[in-house]
């Protein structure tokens, strides 16, 4: 999937888990 709708979500849901002191690595997405 790579629709910017989606690219959106994950960048947010990365920035989030950052912020909780989470690597985007973890991320499975």
């Amino acid at each position: 999937m790579k629709n910017p709708a989606t690219n959106k979500l994950v960048d947010a849901l990365s920035a989030a888990a950052s912020k909780l002191g989470m690597t985007d690595k973890t991320n499975p997405y």
